[in-house]
């Protein structure tokens, strides 16, 4: 309440999507290599014959940032704007129903 005895209020909503908590996966253990350089997300799918997948990045606090699909053996890049320095969490679902999921550090 202000001098003059008007009100105001103000709401915001964040939705926080599942996962929150990801432990890192060993390079080992797959052969999908999911890394950064600096401001782009990599996920390198050259040990695949085909591939269809979808690759969603979320901030730390579980809010989306991109969701797309990729169908290339090849290696997928996605810039992420933003924050001078961050860690994302990229998530990778295979066609197969496997998800593979690592938390990176974002630098611009």
């Amino acid at each position: 309440t202000n001098s003059l005895g008007c009100t105001s209020t103000i709401t915001h909503q964040d939705t926080v999507i599942p996962p929150l908590a990801i432990s890192d996966i060993s390079s080992d253990n797959s052969m999908l290599k999911i890394f950064s350089y600096e401001n782009k997300v990599m996920v390198d799918f050259s040990q695949y014959k085909s591939v269809q997948a979808t690759i969603r990045i979320y901030n730390v606090i579980g809010q989306e940032l991109s969701n797309e699909t990729h169908n290339a053996p090849t290696t997928y890049v996605k810039a992420v704007p933003g924050a001078e320095i961050a860690y994302v969490i990229v998530s990778v679902k295979m066609s197969d129903g496997s998800i593979v999921s690592k938390k990176v550090l974002i630098t611009n």
